[in-house]
């Protein structure tokens, strides 16, 4: 009887009395809903009121009913599989649940327990634990759920009300719920379920099961989350005291209890899974319990969850025996302790809910999260009746065979459902006649593992060439954006061509993949793949491994191979998205823009880019001239795009496989220029552990691929030798120059090239500096040494464009008399879309990869694990504020150029008006003279008669009338006029 037998949490062999008379054969009846009923006659114990801690015995006189009890099912942790409570402790039982002593303030009891004084927001309450008892050193606990035979007790076990319970309220500090350190969080929780859809049985199974299952895995990185039970408590109005019958719901448990223990939890998965539980026992497997009010705020009955790092599993804990008439499980009942800390969540709303471990096969050392309903101290309004739902699920890590999944299949077909979430009837289960529990449905959540059906590289092609000829009139979710990789990946597997140069793409030299292993407790592997077989080799060392925490990294270096990508896939199970994204080049070449990419953040879970910079400096002899440096960033435009189309053609005749790819070239000034390229990441859960696909632009020499405009032509008369010079990537690291011995190279495995770069080292001796057994175990610490690599070529690159701007911004601007505005905007537009990528990264980093990304647990690991990624993140945040200043430091400069352009055109118009303004002075002198010549040029018979006197005649008018066009110019003549107006006005009007 598996689930039943003495739990190894009991230290001693233990008798199981309830086993004589049992399966009870007579068919269960309802029991009266009774928290210890008392006939006439008998006696009751009950703490005093009075200040000490003495005892008082009572003689009832009539039947009595106890108000406030502790004896239902629901209250020693059942499983709800009885809808109705039971009134299980005996009268004998029941007299022993007294106090000691009455509640004491909270600050007492912060000294003499184990407790930190400093608490936030505490409250006292009253909670039930299990007492001591020497029974348990012969017996096993147990209760029984039915009328057993005379002379059987229902229970050996009593249980005490403490009334001095400190909970603390956690509102404000959720987030320092740490879920492997306490064993218990908050999450987030909403649900499309209305509050009366949980009444409805279908659909909480097909939706908020569902639901449950996705929250779950996201949660915790888990391979599969399989839901065996859900409960729904609706408290009545009058609990705690008993109605006198039956529940229509379960009410709230007001013991203190775990739910299940390690050895239970194993039974009810080797009977659910059958022959394949023995595979998924081998990897990591929690019993995880959600818990969620179906209205808010909660302030009836709240949830109290204990902090399983003060819980002693030796003294503490109790596995104990609960018997219903036909199956049994096994749960834990808790002893009081001081040290004990309880948190509660005040006001908790519907989209709040309490995740919480009940058992972990990882770590048998410690116990579950014990758990209880506690009566809140009135402060105020007391809330509605609480109503809640409880889902209990197994949560898989690492190894599940694929047979484990055939268990599953027919109820999939009959329900209609696809995609990751199954939904599934469960079985009934049975060893030795016991049913461990009701039929149950279950969610299984499958993440991209090793659990699908194996493809080979050709299939996987084809699958993808399926996908993209998905037009919009056949599916919802069209492949047209894949037509172009489609074609690539199926170009190996053609047999049209006599000679098919992709077919050749099995035996590459400049292909060769290297495959590194990480494990915690020996050092890494290294394995270079220069064939096909030896891809298929290494997937076979990976699986034989026995290393309980493992991780690999897969480089990929270059332009690609169609055969390779295809192989790789299969093998990994790699979302071809991932390939569309690192070739985007190609998805629109000579097909229709989708306008598909970028993508939301959602669908790039496993998906990350980085970008970095080589800096090239030409041994040009500098020339001093902006025409000179805009020639050359035309014709370096004209050259790079001829780059690109040489690029591509190469792919599609499956020539030139790894060699390097650019994605852009920029010209700083006469004698730099930068070259910027990718590494995109993929991460895959295997049954060997996580695996991620590293691909880098950076392949053979640059001088093997197609001709870039990086290289300068010998022919010009400005270059001596050599033409380029591509500078390294400096890292900074702490005392790195005292470790020259560590970090060299190794000779044999040095590049031989002409035009080498810095990251055509990363993929050489990955890991060196790094700490493997976390690499092992936690797979964005894994990456860390490619985000610094990427973050130092950023800040080189940083300061090569803030060398520049300082010549054409700020003070010197002033100084400049030509200051150039194409080469701002020129670096603005650079600087912006730098800035977009370093946005991207980081809220890469503040997620470490994803949620399903696998994280180190061990504290030590855990905690190099998580300083590493926020140095990180102080890094690349240094990045992005450095980008956004030098942006912003073009854009000033734009304006002051444009200012200065302003001031300078406004100077040359005031110049122009002194000009005018002479001119006009001159006009007022020269006008009458010419107008007083005229007249007299007309040779007008009374002064062409008087020859002698008619120059001076044309003296005597031409005086006045300058005389007038003087004083017009001197005084204000329209003011003068109004003057004139104005005192005829006043003339007239007398």
């Amino acid at each position: 009887m598996v689930a039943v037998t003495a739990s190894k949490l009991n230290s001693k062999p233990q008798a199981q009395p309830w086993k004589a008379n049992w399966p009870h054969q007579t068919e269960q009846q309802p029991l009266q809903q009774m928290y210890g009923s008392y006939k006439k006659g008998e006696k009751m114990m009950f703490a005093g009121n009075g200040g000490g801690s003495g005892k008082t015995e009572i003689q009832l006189d009539n039947e009595v009913t106890l108000e406030r009890g502790t004896c239902s099912s629901s209250v020693v942790g059942a499983t709800g599989r009885s809808r109705h409570h039971l009134a299980m402790i005996a009268p004998t039982a029941i007299r022993h649940i007294i106090a000691l002593r009455d509640p004491l303030p909270s600050f007492l009891l912060s000294l003499i327990s184990c407790r930190d004084p400093d608490m936030h927001d505490l409250v006292t309450t009253t909670m039930n634990f299990l007492e001591e008892s020497d029974i348990f050193c012969t017996e096993k606990p147990y209760i029984l759920a039915f009328d057993p035979p005379e002379g059987t007790p229902k229970s050996n076990m009593t249980f005490r009300e403490h009334d001095d319970v400190l909970v603390e309220n956690i509102r404000g500090r959720e987030r320092d719920m740490i879920f492997e350190e306490t064993g218990s969080a908050i999450l987030d929780m909403k649900t499309e379920m209305k509050r009366e859809d949980f009444d409805d049985e279908k659909k909480v199974k097909q939706i908020y099961l569902r639901e449950v299952g996705e929250r779950l895995q996201a949660f915790l990185g888990a391979t599969r989350v399989q839901i065996y039970e859900h409960l729904l408590r609706k408290t009545e109005t009058s609990f705690p005291i008993s109605t006198g019958g039956p529940y229509k719901y379960d009410q709230p448990t007001t013991i203190a209890h775990i739910d299940t223990t390690p050895e239970w939890t194993t039974s009810l998965i080797e009977e659910i899974c059958g022959a394949s539980a023995s595979e998924l026992l081998k990897g990591r497997v929690q019993a995880i319990n959600v818990w969620k009010p179906l209205r808010g705020p909660v302030r009836d009955w709240p949830l109290a969850v204990c902090d399983r790092s003060t819980v002693d599993a030796a003294k503490d804990v109790k596995a104990a025996d609960l018997v219903f008439a036909r199956h049994a499980v096994e749960n834990c009942q808790i002893h009081y302790s001081s040290c004990h800390k309880w948190y509660y969540l005040s006001d908790q709303q519907p989209d709040e809910a309490w995740v919480f471990l009940q058992s972990d096969s990882a770590d048998t050392g410690r116990s579950g999260v014990p758990h209880s309903s506690f009566r809140l101290p009135e402060r105020g309004e007391v809330g509605e009746p609480r109503e809640s739902i409880e889902v209990r699920a197994l949560v898989y890590y690492e190894k599940i065979p694929e047979n484990a999944r055939s268990i599953f299949k027919a109820a999939i077909s009959t329900m209609g459902l696809v995609g990751e979430m199954e939904l599934v009837c469960g079985r009934h289960m049975k060893a030795n006649n016991v049913h461990f529990g009701k039929p149950q449905d279950e969610v299984q959540v499958s993440q991209q593992n090793d659990n699908r059906k194996l493809l080979t590289p050709q299939a996987y092609a084809e699958a993808v060439s399926e996908h993209a000829k998905q037009a919009t009139e056949v599916s919802l979710y069209p492949g047209q954006n894949f037509e172009n990789l489609a074609r690539y990946l199926l170009r190996p597997f053609e047999s049209t061509a006599s000679k098919n140069p992709f077919q050749a793409q099995a035996h590459l030299a400049g292909f060769q993949p290297t495959l590194y292993s990480f494990y915690a407790s020996k050092p890494k592997r290294r394995m270079v793949l220069t064939t096909l077989e030896d891809l298929s080799r290494g997937r076979e060392i990976q699986s034989q491994d026995n290393e309980a925490n493992s991780s690999s990294i897969l480089f990929v270096r270059g332009q690609p191979s169609a055969l390779w990508l295809a192989a790789l896939g299969a093998t990994y199970h790699i979302d071809p998205e991932y390939y569309q994204r690192h070739l985007d080049f190609r998805s629109t070449l000579g097909r229709l823009n989708h306008f598909s990419l970028p993508s939301l953040p959602s669908s790039t879970t496993y998906i990350t880019k980085l970008r970095y910079i080589t800096i090239c400096q030409s041994n040009r002899r500098a020339v001093s001239d902006q025409g000179f440096i805009d020639s050359l960033r035309s014709d370096g435009k004209k050259a790079f795009e001829r780059y690109m189309h040489s690029l591509n053609q190469s792919i599609e005749k499956g020539i030139g496989i790894g060699n390097s790819i650019v994605r852009a070239y920029n010209i700083h000034d006469d004698i730099h220029s930068s070259i910027e390229q990718e590494i995109s990441i993929y991460m895959s859960r295997t049954t060997s552990g996580p695996i991620c696909l590293v691909w880098l632009d950076t392949g053979e020499d640059l001088m093997q691929g197609p001709e870039g405009p990086w290289f300068i032509k010998p022919g010009d008369r400005n270059v001596g030798w050599p033409y380029t010079i591509v500078h390294p990537t400096i890292q900074h690291q702490q005392q790195i120059s005292l470790k020259a011995h560590r970090t060299a190279i190794k000779q044999d495995l040095r590049p031989k090239s002409k035009l080498a770069q810095s990251s055509s080292l990363l993929h050489l001796d990955y890991g060196k500096l790094y700490d493997s057994s976390v690499m092992a175990c936690d797979a964005f610490y894994a990456l860390d040494e490619l985000f610094t690599f990427c973050a130092n070529s950023e800040l080189q690159f940083l300061n090569l464009v803030e060398s520049k701007l300082s010549q054409e911004t700020g003070y010197a601007q002033l100084s400049n008399d030509n200051p150039q505005l194409s080469n701002l905007l020129y670096s603005q537009d650079i600087l912006e879309e730098h800035a977009k990528r370093l946005r991207e990264n980081i809220e890469t980093i503040r997620m470490r990869g994803g949620a399903k990304w696998p994280r180190a647990s061990e504290p030590a690991m855990k905690h190099k694990a998580e300083f590493a990624a926020s140095s990180l993140l102080k890094d690349y945040e240094h990045l992005l504020y450095r980008t956004e200043a030098l942006s912003e430091r073009c854009r000033r400069g734009v304006g002051v150029i444009m200012s200065s352009a302003s001031i300078t055109e406004s100077k040359r118009a005031i110049a122009q008006t002194y000009e005018v303004a002479k001119l006009t002075k001159l006009a007022f002198f020269y006008v009458p003279l010419t107008f007083t010549t005229s007249i007299f040029g007309m040779n007008l018979t009374p002064i062409a008669a008087d020859q002698r006197n008619s120059l001076w005649l044309w003296v005597v008018v031409s005086i006045p009338v300058l005389m007038i066009s003087l004083f017009a110019l001197v005084y204000d003549v329209s003011s003068l006029f109004k003057r004139g107006r104005l005192f005829l006005s006043k003339f007239f009007s007398r």
